[in-house]
């Protein structure tokens, strides 16, 4: 199993518009692969997932900004958040579940749209901020 991909990136800002031709690297890792292969060499994968109390999602690329948001006042409380903005509610579902994350939290655009997912229950319902951090143990840490 592939967990990190990468490479040099020489004159890709020229590609995407830029009047620099700049040289670069990078690499990126896959955490979902990293999972799967620390399960497939015995690790203890209960304690190696166990790095986060909620996942924080956008529910869309606009809200972006809220779910960034709201992951910083989460942590500020000292809930250990994971941010997600880029995929789909089924998507995180899975790999929550798979991180032993048991609340999901989506949000909107609009301050009301403010969603928990109990993944346990399977159940879905609308929150208000200022709740959320009694909803999900306030001052939880490590």
């Amino acid at each position: 199993v592939e967990v990190c991909g990468g490479g040099r990136y020489d004159g890709l800002a020229r590609v995407l518009g830029s009047d620099r031709d700049d040289q670069g690297v990078g690499f990126a890792f896959g955490l979902e692969r990293l999972w799967q292969a620390l399960q497939a060499q015995g690790g203890d994968v209960a304690t190696a997932t166990a790095s986060a109390d909620v996942l924080v999602m956008a529910s869309s690329t606009r809200a972006r900004n809220q779910a960034i948001g709201l992951a910083e006042a989460l942590r500020s409380e000292g809930i250990r958040v994971i941010l997600e903005t880029n995929r789909n509610i089924k998507e995180i579902t899975i790999s929550s579940k798979a991180m032993g994350i048991a609340c999901v939290i989506e949000v909107g655009v609009d301050p009301m749209s403010v969603f928990l997912h109990d993944l346990a229950g399977r159940t879905r319902s609308r929150v208000a901020v200022a709740d959320l951090p009694g909803l999900l143990g306030k001052g939880r840490r490590r």
